[in-house]
């Protein structure tokens, strides 16, 4: 006769409601789980391109100011020529004053270059560190505090787990050590508000394991482990809402306007390298101007390189209101072959340096990084009544060109229609996905290209007038599996391990019909052998379990988009088993093959997954 049978019914009931809870819990956890990547994932690209752009800025900066230098040095020289008079050396002194020491005339990122440049020459300055400070505190901004009561309780969480691994009560030196990486892991959750590492880490270290199938499991017992599930799902829910809110927060900032914006930008190819083009062009700017000045310390006179500069339009259109003294000055030279006034010319190379910097234009604020951004998203509408419908089959006729090579046409290209939408100039848009045919003639360059820069080469938006009707020459599933077949072809070739390359390739091209996670599936159902000691890699922190500690595997729960597999495991310690993903595991005193099945595993997650 089995237990269930001769249990009562209040405890066959609880023990349900109980089921139910662990359910709900594990749901919230996973939610959890994906919004704090998302947050974390977000703030990380945050800091990427402000410190490249910033990397970009300095070194743009240091050019202008080597060039400012010289052209200083340059105006004080020309200031001792006989050849000048006294009205034109008093121009030349205010170019040269304005050039040594009138930090503002550039803009406030050239004052932030100043400061970081004396910072990096005293040898005691750490800029990532600042950097990263920075957006600590930006981030901040964002965080949502959770309501005076739910703090009370975090703090009680966190002073009973403080208690419990405070160092000072370790036995040796090794938990010592491991008692250390515990309080910073605690400390750093209850700064963050983040009760469900608490209650991870109380549930793992601080309760005894619960077994349904124990003698001594009573109405009281069951009631006490409703309370607290119900008690921790009250509070993922409240860390859940919090998060999506500081998620929606940042999305929605001019920091994240600035995300979407340079993703956007650099998918287009209008990245960095369009925002560096302000500074290059002031560049060219003092260059040709260091180089007239130099010419003419050289002859001692007016050089013609500076004749040059005013007829050659190297700077871009004069101001209006000042083009016909400039003609009246070039046709003054041309008629009378003489040398232009010096005071004219210097007159005109203070506005060539304004116009450079932009001083000519109404309400222009000084140049800031922020200003690199100033650019909007898009938001689309849906475009309810289709001329393709959804599904439908059809063929590029325009001369189309791929976004990722001008010299791709992609007129005769096939595919199906996967979304209709309305720009923001109200044009007819759909997102074409190529069938397998079109994807099998697809240039190498092409495909390597689309990989490289993380852009899907099986799919492309069109006008409404780039495209015609056309009859499927395949199914869905065809066109998809001629996608994976292309994708894995060259995804893994540029693999920092070349053999390691080859074996994720191997392992996700077994079965193109079938999904990178079915492959997978199959793979480690045939290698990982189970149970099997692991450690972490501190890749995914959700779980309570810090870098570097100790687990048991015992199988594979389910699978998350986000995450990829996730590992039922017990940590070192612990009398319970808590939900883990395997992309954060590595084999402990395991088989060989074993090690390497993990290793091409992370390799492979490291690239698709989102931790």
């Amino acid at each position: 006769m089995s237990n269930e049978i001769t249990k009562h019914p209040d405890l066959i009931k609880k023990e349900g409601i109980i089921k139910d809870l662990q359910k709900q819990l594990k749901k919230k956890q996973t939610t959890l789980k994906s919004l704090k990547t998302r947050l974390q994932n977000m703030q990380t690209s945050v800091e990427d391109i402000s410190r490249k752009v910033q990397t970009m800025v300095m070194d743009k900066l240091a050019q202008i100011d080597k060039l400012r230098t010289e052209i200083a040095e340059l105006a004080k020289q020309l200031k001792k020529s006989k050849n000048i008079g006294k009205g034109d050396k008093e121009a030349l002194m205010a170019i040269a004053e304005d050039m040594s020491g009138n930090d503002e005339m550039f803009g406030s990122s050239y004052g932030e270059y100043k400061e970081h440049k004396e910072k990096m020459e005293s040898g005691n300055f750490d800029f990532d560190e600042e950097h990263r400070a920075k957006f600590q505190n930006m981030f901040g901004a964002f965080q949502v505090k959770p309501p005076e009561t739910e703090q009370r309780n975090i703090r009680k969480v966190f002073l009973k787990l403080s208690q419990k691994f405070h160092p000072d009560l370790a036995k040796n030196k090794k938990e010592e050590e491991d008692f250390h990486k515990m309080m910073l892991q605690i400390n750093e959750a209850y700064q963050q508000n983040d009760i469900h590492t608490l209650l991870e880490l109380e549930r793992l270290y601080l309760m005894e394991s619960f077994d349904f199938d124990s003698n001594a499991i009573t109405i009281d017992v069951l009631d006490k482990e409703i309370e607290r599930l119900e008690r921790d799902i009250e509070f993922i829910s409240n860390q859940v809402d919090r998060t999506s809110l500081e998620v929606k927060s940042l999305r929605q900032s001019e920091i994240g306007e600035m995300l979407t914006a340079t993703n956007k930008a650099e998918k287009e190819g209008e990245g960095f390298e369009a925002m560096a083009a302000e500074h290059d062009e002031m560049i060219a700017v003092f260059t040709q101007m260091r180089d007239a000045l130099k010419d003419s310390v050289e002859i001692d006179g007016v050089s013609p390189k500076i004749v040059e500069m005013i007829s050659g339009g190297e700077f871009g259109a004069p101001m209006e209101e000042d083009t016909e003294d400039l003609e009246a000055m070039m046709m003054e030279m041309i008629a009378g072959g003489k040398e232009p006034n010096p005071e004219d010319l210097l007159e005109f190379l203070g506005k060539v340096t304004a116009q450079s910097r932009g001083d000519f234009e109404e309400d222009d604020d000084d140049f800031d990084m922020e200003d690199l951004f100033d650019m909007e998203e898009e938001e689309y509408e849906e475009n309810k009544n289709p001329r393709f419908p959804i599904g439908s089959s059809v063929r590029v006729n325009s001369d189309r060109r791929s976004n990722l090579g001008e010299e791709t046409s992609l007129k005769g290209w096939e595919g199906r229609i996967a979304a209709a939408y309305f720009d923001e100039d109200g044009d007819a848009m759909y997102m074409v996905e190529f069938d397998s045919q079109t994807i099998k003639q697809m240039p190498i360059d092409l495909i390597k290209e689309a990989i490289e820069f993380g852009s899907d080469f099986h799919e492309c938006e069109f006008l409404e007038k780039e495209i015609i009707p056309a009859q499927a020459r395949d199914k869905k599933v065809q066109a998809m599996a001629a996608y994976r077949k292309r994708f894995h072809e060259f995804k893994w070739a540029e693999q920092e391990f070349p053999e390691q390359g080859q074996r994720i390739k191997k392992i996700m091209l077994n079965n193109v019909s079938i999904s990178d996670e079915k492959n997978w599936e199959l793979y480690l159902k045939k290698h990982l052998k189970f149970p099997f000691s692991a450690q972490t890699r501190g890749v995914y922190a959700l779980s309570g379990i810090p870098e570097g500690h100790g687990c048991q595997v015992f199988g594979v729960e389910f699978f998350d988009p986000e995450n990829g597999f996730i590992m039922s495991t017990k940590p070192k310690g612990s009398k319970h088993r808590v939900s883990h993903p395997l992309v954060d595991l590595g084999v402990v005193n395991g088989r060989k093959k074993m090690e390497e099945v993990l290793d091409d595993y992370n390799a492979w997650g490291e690239e698709v997954l989102e931790v």
